[in-house]
């Protein structure tokens, strides 16, 4: 059985020094099983925070990838080298505005600047123990608000399972000083999200 899966904190990433990436794959003539070499890959280049989903569309997988600010995002896709990988394109997350898995019963934003690196090393220590005795070290990290459970589908008796999908929007922002395009369209995107809250969770 494999370990309970979690996500830190993005502030923590950023305290890290990594800086999360979105990245676009796509393979010709076919789409290859390449699970053990982007695994393997991942581990090389000292990426240990990485998810990857596949793609039904004009690409085939997408990876949402913190990078330690030693690895260049060009030298990182260029290095990838999968077999029949055909284009790749990333996007820098320069801010991010929502995270649903982190903080969502919690009625103050936890405190993150004092949190130390090795800490982060006990808890990751322990999340991968699978033995009960560190589970109150885990237990912590998330009273904190440091981390938050993924659950599988399978997990949340009382909902069906969902599909999860991704809507890339690209917006000129223009050029004028008194408008803040970024936030405006922010806000209209989130209008959407709330409005439609009963039919999408997690977002």
């Amino acid at each position: 059985m494999r370990p309970a899966r979690y996500v830190w904190h993005h502030e923590l990433h950023s305290q890290a020094g990594e800086t999360l990436f979105f990245v676009r794959l796509y393979f010709e003539p076919v789409f290859p099983d390449v699970v053990e070499q982007l695994t393997a890959r991942l581990d090389d280049l000292d990426v240990s925070s990485a998810h990857v989903y596949e793609l039904i569309g004009a690409h085939d997988l997408l990876m949402r990838v913190w990078l330690p600010s030693t690895l260049d995002v060009r030298k990182f896709v260029e290095g990838l080298d999968l077999p029949d990988l055909r284009r790749a394109d990333y996007m820098r997350v320069n801010r991010i505005r929502e995270h649903w898995v982190v903080n969502g019963d919690q009625d103050t934003p936890p405190q993150l600047s004092e949190v130390a690196p090795e800490a982060i090393q006990r808890v990751n220590e322990a999340i991968y123990a699978e033995m009960p005795v560190h589970q109150a070290t885990v237990d912590d990290a998330l009273a904190n608000g440091w981390l938050a459970p993924i659950h599988e589908d399978d997990q949340i008796a009382d909902l069906a399972p969902g599909v999860k999908f991704f809507i890339y929007i690209v917006a000129s922002v223009g050029s004028s000083p008194s408008i803040n395009f970024e936030e405006v369209l922010f806000r209209r995107v989130r209008k959407v999200l709330d409005d439609a809250s009963d039919l999408i969770d997690k977002r």
